[in-house]
């Protein structure tokens, strides 16, 4: 994706006491797939955190063959705040290596991933990228 170098991607997500700590980090880094990330294992909460337009390689990757781009697009349009925008996405999908985005957080039983994308520039491109 040309012109994403100002672009941070935040993947986080909440561990319930049913689910393992390891299981709910590898489901943030299927998100990122090959690419590092930054994990952080808080108390409750899981944080990655990915610089760079190789971030989002993954999930575009999968917004073609899962032929969910549309809905893609349109969920993180709907979210667009002042150089950034976030979707949830399923946490038991893509600890399976698939990413599955969600309307509402309940979408996903043992909560979703929330993820954030903030970029310098115009937002709405990152996205138009990610999801043509």
């Amino acid at each position: 994706m040309a012109g994403s170098e100002g672009l941070l991607v935040l993947a986080e997500a909440e561990v319930y006491e049913s689910e393992s700590r390891e299981k709910v980090a590898r489901a943030l880094q299927n998100v990122f797939g090959s690419t590092t990330v930054e994990i952080n294992l808080g108390e409750r909460t899981i944080r990655a955190t990915c610089k760079g337009n190789a971030c989002l390689q993954r999930l575009k990757f999968e917004a073609r063959t899962q032929r969910i781009r549309a809905a893609l697009r349109r969920l993180l349009s709907e979210h667009v705040n002042e150089g950034a925008t976030w979707v949830y996405l399923n946490k038991q999908a893509a600890y399976a290596g698939r990413l599955v985005p969600c309307e509402v957080e309940n979408e996903s039983p043992l909560g979703p991933i929330k993820l954030t994308l903030i970029y310098e520039g115009d937002i709405k491109k990152i996205i138009e990228e990610l999801t043509a």
